[in-house]
């Protein structure tokens, strides 16, 4: 978690033409991301 609040606040600083190039080249479509993200299960953690 605290890896994830990290790279979040590191994206905040870049700019906004950036994240949106991030997310259509990921995302073209736009498509609403939440039903797959919320069906999100973690893999077992391995020891």
């Amino acid at each position: 978690m605290t890896v994830a609040i990290h790279r979040e606040k590191r994206m905040k600083e870049w700019p906004r033409q950036w994240k949106i190039n991030l997310i259509e080249r990921h995302n073209p479509r736009w498509d609403d991301l939440y039903d797959q993200v919320m069906n999100w299960t973690p893999a077992p953690r391995q020891f």
